[in-house]
């Protein structure tokens, strides 16, 4: 804003008619009102092409790309918001990487870019729907010992509405591995090539609960279902 100049006087109740600023001169002070803030440009960091992405007719979602320009920031990781935050990259995304979010939706999502635990840039992106058709449901392995999650149930503790369950992959004859979060429009939750026999730790399970699709070349090859008590 701008600041104007104006002449404060202060009256002495106890002697009249005396200013009882410095030397009994009027002082002048500088009063200006709050600058208002700057917004923050849309983030160069992390973009998203095509945005919106087109939804083809017969289908509920479509794909965007999803690029970094971040060369001056460490520690690098992109999370999808609305999926509780669940990564769609480790840590340790390439500055200059590009990646597929081929389940965008007409809902959208947002992607939030981190660096060392800090948001340093965000991008909202959603499909311009088509003709929607349902997407089918995939069809996990009975019982799967593919993938599996423990614990499970997971314990909520007082305060919170959230618990952490760890899912576990033994799967060492598939190739081409990735976990995808089924209530989240398939979000990714590890990358493709997973290991057979690793470990991911996924701390925002709610009481509604989450079911995790083991994919192998594409195919689901097993599931598990996690909630919270």
């Amino acid at each position: 804003g701008v600041a104007h100049l104006a002449k404060v006087y202060v009256i002495d109740n106890v002697s009249p008619g005396i200013n009882t600023l410095t030397n009994g001169s009027p002082k002048s002070f500088t009063l200006g009102s709050t600058p208002t803030p700057t917004p923050t440009p849309a983030s160069t960091l992390i973009t998203a092409s095509p945005n919106p992405c087109t939804i083809a007719s017969g289908s509920t979602t479509c794909t965007a790309n999803i690029k970094l320009n971040a060369g001056s920031y460490t520690n690098l990781q992109i999370k999808v918001r609305e999926a509780n935050n669940a990564p769609f990259t480790g840590v340790g995304a390439s500055p200059t990487g590009s990646w597929d979010a081929t389940w965008i939706n007409s809902t959208g999502f947002t992607f939030d870019l981190y660096s060392n635990g800090t948001v340093i840039g965000s991008v909202f992106v959603k499909g311009i729907a088509g003709t929607a058709t349902p997407t089918p449901t995939p069809t996990p392995t009975p019982v799967s010992t593919l993938i599996t999650a423990s614990p499970n149930p997971c314990t909520i503790t007082s305060g919170n509405t959230t618990c952490t369950s760890a899912i576990k992959l033994n799967a060492g004859g598939y190739s081409n591995l990735q976990i995808k979060v089924r209530e989240a429009g398939n979000a990714p939750f590890t990358g493709v090539g997973a290991s057979p026999t690793g470990t991911y730790n996924a701390p925002w399970i709610p009481a509604s609960g989450y079911t995790f699709d083991l994919y192998s070349n594409g195919t689901v090859i097993g599931s598990v279902f996690v909630k919270g008590n």
